[in-house]
């Protein structure tokens, strides 16, 4: 029998199971989640409840002497650590042993445990009793860590397929029930000892009995645990786990018709049904496990770590935050022992009854309908807003003042709520359904341990991290300062943004599906019938009809509508890549009047951006062909629009070294978002176009590169033309007016409004086709997505009737030797000739206001220049070469690159560049550096070269790999090439920089100009690379033009014989 009959099998899963998802909801769903869910409630209330256990304790044992940080870190972290490992010992015996026989064990632990912190030893010596409640609260977390993963497993192979994930939610909603109970008991035991104890005393002291309340606090956590032990007791193993495990189907349907009404399942009780077939016998961690699950697993770990990391933090720091709003402050040698503890609680209180139970009922009620992945997504998006709006003002708004308490409480508050209507609810249920029977307890428990490892970071690195005064001093004392705050709520939020993006490209949607089509839809994926390989080689160049009718279409609007949308993104890249040479000008008037920009400085200013441009490119091309172009690619718009806005509000306003560090962070994270739109514009763009035109597409989408370099340039002028005419007074003695401040912040900032325009465009344009048909193999999605956006013709059968899915491509991965034998070469010429033009055309830039200084305003020192007429000169001189020579160059490639051809044209663009710079450069030291006359014709000759780079290799370079490489590898090919082209950006600028250099370190930045030799070195420097640019093309670089992308890349296939090798592999197996 082959694997895909045995794969079809094992997922017909047995009748008792089909039944269990089909079944309405019965009066025993209800029971497993209050029998379940008492021992969540157990988890929380014995958790949550050490927060005002330790205030208490502070006040009896430790009156006058703190706690030390060593020893309040232990305390918190004990329970945790024991979680983690019950979550991993615990979460392996349910799969090993069944999850009935540990689960009842797991709550029995956790009850005597709770009466064993309750009796901990000793009345007097602290040592001893937080020996004795560390050990007994590490035995407490072992039974804590088993009931997670045992809870969430048990509810999922109880529940039906379409109700699922809110009968989970509901047993986690236990939790919420928990804190608040936990807060509602301390503080009614904080009233009853208060009012009739022996008295209570207001001078610091604790009364002698309040040694019974805290341990009265703990013990009654046990209670509501030990009245459902009984029925946990009964509770029959789950079917799945006695059908697919067990493989006994005839118990597994006994089971199940003793506790629910199920129907369609008495033949399987009656007679002696098959038993499913076994499993894949790979084990947990081996290779096929981890290319089946593997991903699944890291990304449930991953995220339970972040959110975790977000979700005990903030507990803990609860009490903190509020600490003058919940109470007066007032030292422990004055405070009442009770009402500390009573103010503590009672803050817990309201967190948990406004805003962390909301949160988990709206997960109830919503996840059976908008999705889990959807709602993690939208918990990290609110909760890192949230971070971000308190931290950022926090050092001068919220901790200044007194008004704003309440407001900040409301606005915390709100972190709670969408921590748990988002992923805290979220990150226990999806590791419930991902993972096959046999693995799910074991995977959820490794999730989970990866969770409370990031609770212990989160508490424990966070108290470290942020207590401000030495230990010895009084635990009321410690409170973080507002700077580490804001820095800590800072940090939070990235958490928060880096959890957003593990969802949005790791984890799955597991709504609406069963247990068995989750498990079983991985071998589908990773399965491929050794039968089908012949037919999959003699069907791969039958390109869909989809293809061919795009590639055969007349030229639409949606055409010009993709070259906008696409284009403005390649428009936000430029204006934020080029505005860096007017801006940095501004800021050495600014920042650096009478001691100039050290030369590394400068470098690494101009370098940041470029660097996480490269970074961009081989993380955002990579994500493009594993998830999708659509997705990643407004992601990278947003990444851009917020980063812009970024630089615009970078700290701090009078230290220099402050204002570069955070403007290198926003650049760099600028450039994140820049990497990712290049390869994907001109992917996408590829894909959409059709075969006559295709490379006029792209190029117009990398034209608007000229644009944007051209109303950089503008802006830059209108704002120095409006600041220096409408402010406070622009100065002429080289001091910039204070408002010169605002006005570079403002240019960087313009630049993201077009971008931000086009945004909502972006998310709604579809899917390419050629993706959803060659990678997804979903060729009727990939014609009506096409049909929504375009009039094509010849595809109505693929729309209407199921056609045959492309054959997958051939196996070969990245960089395999069948992949380097394929397209090695056109990897290597396509990132070689990148990095050569990148040289050339960012250093040409770079050198742009220095090489004409002299012609473009009278030189002068910055002690004498006004800031906005110095940055003006710059901006202007670069608006007239992107209006006469940059422009120009783009619409000509445009025009012409499919009447000439690619490699024609990057050679031609090679060769006059060559010329150029050996013309510019033989002669500079004797002719165009000593007459003055010859400036204007130098401006001149110099243009030619923006004129030549852009009409040849600088767009080329662009449009080659998105047309060269196979779907699958398309995005990631033009990424790497990319890449090498910014690492050649970075030799350009950084390098030249410093080879050029005159004067040292310490003198002004405006005489920093290269001598006539060293420029003439430059040029001919510039004019060999240029002529290596053209060698490279020549032998290494094939021509694209008039073939369809299918065309281009079985070309290579059949270059290498390919085809013969595999059909002749696939007929031998066929034949056996």
């Amino acid at each position: 029998m082959n694997s895909e009959s045995q794969i079809k099998k094992r997922t017909l899963p047995p009748r008792v199971l089909s039944s269990l998802d089909a079944a309405r909801i019965q009066w025993y769903h209800f029971k497993a989640i209050i029998i379940a869910g008492m021992g969540l409630f157990t988890d929380a209330y014995d958790l949550f409840c050490i927060a005002p256990i330790m205030k208490m304790i502070s006040h009896i044992y430790y009156h006058g002497d703190s706690i030390t940080t060593a020893v309040l870190s232990l305390s918190y972290a004990i329970a945790l650590l024991g979680t983690a490992t019950g979550q991993l010992v615990f979460g392996y015996l349910g799969d090993r042993v069944g999850r009935r026989r540990v689960y009842e064990l797991c709550l029995i632990i956790m009850i005597l445990s709770s009466f064993g912190c309750g009796f901990s030893v000793c009345t007097s010596r602290r040592s001893c009793v937080m020996v004795s409640l560390g050990f007994f609260r590490f035995i407490l977390g072992l039974g804590i860590g088993g009931d997670y993963p045992l809870s969430a497993t048990i509810m999922s192979e109880f529940s039906n397929k379409r109700t699922r994930g809110a009968f989970i939610a509901a047993v986690f909603s236990m939790q919420g029930l928990g804190i608040l109970v936990s807060s509602a008991v301390t503080m009614a035991v904080c009233v009853a000892f208060k009012n009739f104890g022996s008295g209570s005393k207001a001078d610091g002291e604790a009364p002698v009995e309040a040694d019974v309340a805290w341990r009265l606090i703990l013990m009654i956590g046990a209670l509501p645990a030990a009245l459902t032990l009984y029925w946990r007791v009964l509770m029959p193993e789950t079917a799945r786990y006695t059908a697919l495990v067990e493989h006994n189907i005839v118990q597994a349907a006994k089971d199940m018709q003793k506790v629910m009404s199920i129907s369609n399942i008495s033949d399987e009780i009656t007679t002696e049904a098959p038993s499913p077939s076994p499993p894949p016998t790979y084990k947990l961690f081996s290779i096929r496990f981890l290319r089946l699950h593997g991903r699944d697993l890291f990304a449930a770990s991953a995220n339970w770590f972040l959110v975790d990391v977000v979700f005990y933090t903030s507990n803990f720091l609860l009490s903190h935050i509020f600490s003058s709003y919940s109470h007066k402050p007032s030292s422990s040698a004055t405070t009442n022992v009770y009402d500390a503890t009573f103010e503590v609680a009672k803050l817990g209180a309201i967190i948990a009854a406004c805003s962390t139970i909301p949160g988990y009922w709206f997960t109830v009620f919503f996840i059976d309908k908008v999705g889990r992945v959807r709602i993690q997504i939208m918990g990290f998006f609110f909760m890192a807003v949230i971070f971000l709006a308190a931290g950022i003002p926090y050092t001068w708004y919220w901790s200044k003042h007194e008004q704003t308490e309440k407001g900040f409480m409301v606005l915390y508050g709100f972190v709670f709520f969408f921590c748990n209507f988002g992923p805290n609810t979220t990150t226990f249920i999806i590791p419930a359904e991902l993972f096959p029977a046999r693995f799910r307890s074991t995977c959820h428990g490794i999730s989970g341990a990866a969770g409370k490892l990031g609770a212990i970071v989160g508490t424990v690195g966070f108290l470290w991290a942020t207590k401000e005064v030495e230990d010895g001093d009084d635990i009321n004392q410690v409170y973080p300062d507002a700077n580490r705050m804001r820095t800590a709520f800072l940090i939070l939020g990235g958490v928060c943004i880096t959890g957003m993006f593990v969802t949005y490209f790791f984890t799955k949607e597991t709504m609406g599906r069963s247990l068995e089509e989750n498990e079983h839809e991985h071998e589908r994926d990773k399965n491929v019938e050794d039968e089908e390989i012949e037919s999959q080689i003699k069907k791969r160049t039958l390109t869909p009809k989809v293809l061919l009718s795009l590639d055969a279409a007349r030229i639409q609007w949606y055409h010009l509508k993709a070259i906008i949308i696409a284009g403005m993104g390649l428009f936000t890249d430029a204006y934020d890549l080029f505005c860096i040479a007017p801006i940095m000008k501004m800021i050495s008037h600014i920042y650096y009047h009478g001691d100039s920009i050290t030369t590394a400085v400068l470098s690494l200013s101009y370098a940041i951006a470029l660097l996480g441009t490269a970074t961009g490119q081989l993380v955002f091309c990579y994500l493009g062909d594993r998830v999708g172009r659509r997705r990643v690619y407004g992601i990278c718009l947003i990444i851009m629009i917020l980063s812009s806005f970024g630089c615009g509000f970078s700290v701090c306003t009078s230290s220099r070294s402050c204002v570069m560090v955070s403007l290198g962070f926003f650049r760099f994270i600028l450039g994140l978002g820049i990497g990712g739109d290049y390869p994907l514009s001109a992917t996408i763009m590829s894909e959409f176009a059709n075969k006559r035109r295709r490379g006029a597409f792209i190029a117009a989408v990398f034209s608007m590169q000229g644009s944007g370099i051209l109303v950089s340039s503008a802006v830059t002028m209108a704002v120095c033309v409006a600041f220096k005419n409408f402010g406070g007074g622009s100065k002429a003695d080289g001091e910039a007016p204070v408002e010169a401040d605002v006005a570079w912040r403002l240019i960087l900032m313009i630049g993201a409004l077009p971008a931000a325009l086009t945004l909502y465009w972006r998310t709604l344009m579809p899917e390419t086709a050629r993706y959803t048909a060659l990678v997804e193999h979903n060729i009727v999605q990939a014609a009506k997505d096409m049909q929504k956006v375009m009039s094509i013709s010849n595809i109505s059968d693929e729309t209407t009737t199921e056609p045959p899915s492309p054959s997958p491509p051939p196996t070969y991965k990245l960089f395999s030797i069948r992949f380097l034998r394929l397209h090695g070469r056109d990897l290597f010429a396509a990132s070689a000739n990148w990095f050569l033009v990148d040289v050339v055309f960012y250093t040409s830039n770079f050198l742009l206001s220095h090489i004409f200084s002299s012609y473009s305003h009278n030189p002068s020192s910055s002690a004498t220049t006004n800031v906005y007429d110095a940055t003006f000169e710059v901006a202007k001189l670069g608006a007239i070469i992107a209006a006469c020579s940059t422009i120009p160059g783009y619409w000509f490639t445009v025009f012409f690159i499919d009447k000439v051809g690619r490699v024609r044209i990057q050679i031609m663009g090679f060769f006059f560049m060559a010329v150029i710079f050996l013309a510019a450069g033989i002669p500079y030291c004797w002719y165009w550096s000593k007459h003055e006359q010859t400036k204007k014709g130098f401006m001149v000759l110099y243009g030619f070269v923006f004129f030549f780079c852009n009409f040849g290799p600088n767009t080329t370079t662009f449009i080659i790999p998105a047309e060269l490489f196979p779907a699958r590898f398309r995005s990631t090919c033009h990424g790497i090439s990319g890449a090498a082209g910014k690492l050649g950006a970075i030799v350009g600028t950084v390098g030249f920089l410093w080879a050029t250099r005159e004067v040292e370190d310490g003198d002004d930045i405006n005489q920093v100009y290269p001598d006539a030799n060293r420029m003439r070195t430059a040029f001919l420097i510039l004019g060999g690379v240029c002529i290596a640019g053209m060698f490279v093309t020549y032998f290494f670089t094939k021509e694209t033009m008039g073939r369809s992308l299918e065309e281009n890349e079985h070309e290579h296939e059949r270059d290498k014989n390919v085809e013969d090798e595999e059909i002749g592999d696939g007929q031998s197996l066929a034949s056996t």
